[in-house]
């Protein structure tokens, strides 16, 4: 098994969570990152865990890349930005790649955590 990569591979992913880079780019960023993650390189539970969560990121990003441009910001179809008058689709899919970079969060602490004790440094 090779854990100390599985930790390096969670640390990137962190890293580019935290970039000066806008939301999407910096979710999308980690995502990729974790996705790299092998079999050898953490638990299968872990593993499980990835793919489950990166599936849910892939469907929603597809859903919200369209109307997020790349100022970062959330726009409706007809170019306005979404204001208070309501929740509209566009910002629940912003508030759920919210939800899903913390979940990506915790999951990479967990593995460094679960990878650091097993691992052979």
């Amino acid at each position: 098994m090779d854990y100390t990569t599985g930790i390096k591979k969670c640390k990137q992913a962190l890293a580019k969570l935290t970039s000066n880079d806008s939301f999407i780019k910096r979710v999308d960023g980690a995502f990729n990152e974790i996705s790299e993650i092998d079999p050898n390189e953490t638990s299968v539970d872990h593993l499980k865990e990835i793919v489950e969560w990166c599936e849910a990121y892939l469907s929603v990003r597809d859903k919200a890349l369209k109307n997020i441009k790349a100022d970062g910001v959330l726009h409706r179809s007809d170019g306005v930005v979404p204001g208070s008058d309501g929740v509209s689709n566009e910002n629940e899919k912003h508030k759920r790649l919210a939800d899903l970079s913390q979940n990506l969060t915790s999951l990479c602490m967990e593995i460094i955590e679960y990878n650091s004790k097993r691992s052979d440094n």
